[in-house]
């Protein structure tokens, strides 16, 4: 028997103006839409104009999720 384990994450960068949103949505729907079928990832984003913050939703495997954590943190690392 192959087990299988998945991640439930929420991402929430705050101060993110309508500019940088829609560049890391690009960003994120980009690196899951480059994925295999194999090990999917789904991810959906939500944009709060009035607070300015934004919530990324992952769920999928360990390794997947792990790899897109990576790319947002990147992101909003040097943002």
């Amino acid at each position: 028997m192959v087990r299988h384990a998945e991640v439930s994450s929420v991402v929430q960068p705050d101060d993110v103006d309508t500019d940088t949103m829609s560049r890391l949505s690009t960003l994120v729907m980009g690196a899951v839409g480059a994925r295999g079928a194999d090990d999917p990832l789904h991810v959906r984003t939500v944009y709060d104009t009035r607070r300015h913050t934004m919530k990324i939703i992952v769920v999928g495997g360990l390794a997947s999720t792990a790899t897109l954590l990576e790319i947002i943190d990147g992101f909003v690392g040097r943002a």
